[in-house]
C-alpha cells in the first residue's frame, strides 16, 4: 500500500504501543524527524548489543566460542615487533592509572574496579576538584560528558581551568 511518511511514522508508532520492539520506536523517531539516521544508527548498535547479552547463556556461550581452537588468537605468536610495541607502550608512565593498579599490576595480579576505588581520573574544573569525568559533568548539569571532556580536552585560553587532576 501507498502510505505517506507521516503515516508510516504512526504505523510504527502503534506498533511499538502493541508489540513494545525498540526497532518500531525507533523507526517512528526517525520518521517523524525527531532523531537523526546517525543517531538513530548509535542507538541501534547499543539497543542491538543489550539484546545480544540479555539473552540466558550468551555470555557463556561466547566465552565457550572463544576458547582453545574457536579463538583467532590460537596457535599464533607475537613477533618480535610486537613484542617491542607492547613493551614500548607499556614503558611510557600512565598519571591517570590509580596507585592500587599500579601496585596490583606490580605483584602480577589482575584488577577490578570497586566503589572504593573505581580508577576514574579526577576533574578540575574552575578550581574545583570532583571525583571523575562523569560528576563534573553532572555538577555542570550537562546531558552527556562530551561538553566536559572538550573542555578538558581544548588547548583554547577559556577552557584553561579545566584539565584532569
Amino acid at each position: 500500500i501507498r502510505i505517506t511518511v507521516e503515516q508510516h511514522a504512526q504505523e510504527h508508532w502503534e506498533l511499538f504501543c502493541v508489540h513494545g520492539r525498540w526497532e518500531d520506536e525507533l523507526a517512528w523517531r526517525v520518521l517523524s524527524g525527531q532523531i537523526n539516521t546517525y543517531e538513530a544508527d548509535q542507538e541501534a548498535r547499543r539497543q542491538a548489543q543489550h539484546a545480544r547479552w540479555a539473552v540466558p547463556g550468551a555470555r557463556e556461550e561466547q566465552s565457550r566460542l572463544m576458547t582453545g581452537e574457536g579463538n583467532p588468537m590460537w596457535g599464533k605468536k607475537l613477533t618480535d615487533v610486537q613484542k617491542a610495541a607492547i613493551s614500548k607502550a607499556n614503558s611510557v608512565p600512565k598519571p591517570h592509572v590509580s596507585i592500587n593498579m599500579k601496585k596490583l599490576h606490580a605483584e602480577g595480579k589482575s584488577y577490578t574496579f570497586s566503589k572504593e576505588d573505581c580508577g576514574a581520573r579526577r576533574v578540575v574544573a574552575e578550581g574545583v576538584t570532583y571525583e571523575s569525568l562523569t560528576a563534573a559533568t553532572l555538577e555542570y548539569g550537562f546531558k552527556n560528558h562530551n561538553a566536559m571532556a572538550y573542555r578538558i580536552n581544548s588547548d583554547k585560553p577559556k577552557w584553561s581551568e579545566f584539565y584532569y587532576a
